[in-house]
């Protein structure tokens, strides 16, 4: 949350209305739900009540443009993007990674085939950000077609979570590479620097990326407030 709250303030600073959640039931100090089915699903909705908060019962609501909405997560976050920017995730899917010996509750809910219904879909958000998106295995080329904003995808050379999976980011970004951009960086574990040579098999389309420090790192906030600042005003 630290992480959050400090590129929260950059990219106010950098003169963006920046607005961070917490979904209840799937914090880092309360994961009371985080592995039932329904998170992937409420964390949707929280954000269009999110986002319908600011526009309409925020008190500096005028200040919004509300032309430019952009999003940006990280790790659930940034599959909570991917849903965002218009990708329907099949949550079907989830049971192909759910052995016989897995109890936990999404698997226990799926074998019982109870399936949260399709999430509403947001026209009101015009750019988005992933950065490690997970879970990926929701998604397939053909329920990301529904994405229809400039996206950028980051993959770190660390994954942050056991959740993240290379191989899906790499499937999300080339779902529709004309208007997607695979970014690699380094240094999103906190208190890890990349030290050896970025493999860079993509073309970056477009704005940058952080390239050397921890997530926390002052070097971070500044690179990633950058390319966050650049890519929605790139998109327009």
């Amino acid at each position: 949350m630290l992480a959050t709250m400090i590129l929260a303030q950059a990219l106010a600073s950098a003169g963006f209305v920046a607005a961070a959640i917490k979904h209840p039931g799937d914090t880092v100090n309360d994961g009371s739900h985080r592995d039932d089915l329904s998170i992937r699903a409420s964390r949707l909705t929280d954000i269009i009540r999110l986002v319908g908060f600011l526009l309409d019962d925020w008190k500096d609501k005028v200040s919004i443009d509300r032309a430019r909405i952009g999003f940006f997560g990280f790790s659930r976050g940034g599959y909570t993007g991917l849903a965002r920017a218009g990708g329907k995730p099949d949550f079907r899917r989830i049971a192909l990674y759910c052995p016989e010996s897995d109890k936990t509750p999404a698997c226990e809910q799926l074998r019982n085939s109870e399936i949260p219904p399709d999430p509403p879909q947001d026209a009101r958000i015009k750019a988005a950000v992933g950065a490690d998106a997970g879970p990926t295995y929701p998604f397939t080329s053909e329920n990301l077609a529904g994405i229809r904003i400039p996206l950028q995808v980051w993959r770190s050379e660390f994954l942050a979570g056991n959740e993240d999976d290379v191989a899906g980011i790499a499937r999300v970004a080339a779902a529709d590479p004309a208007s997607r951009t695979l970014v690699s960086w380094c240094g999103l574990v906190i208190g890890r620097s990349c030290r050896r040579p970025q493999r860079r098999r993509q073309q970056v389309l477009r704005g940058s990326a952080p390239t050397q420090q921890a997530l926390i790192a002052p070097s971070f906030t500044t690179s990633s407030t950058r390319a966050l600042s650049a890519f929605p005003r790139a998109s327009r």
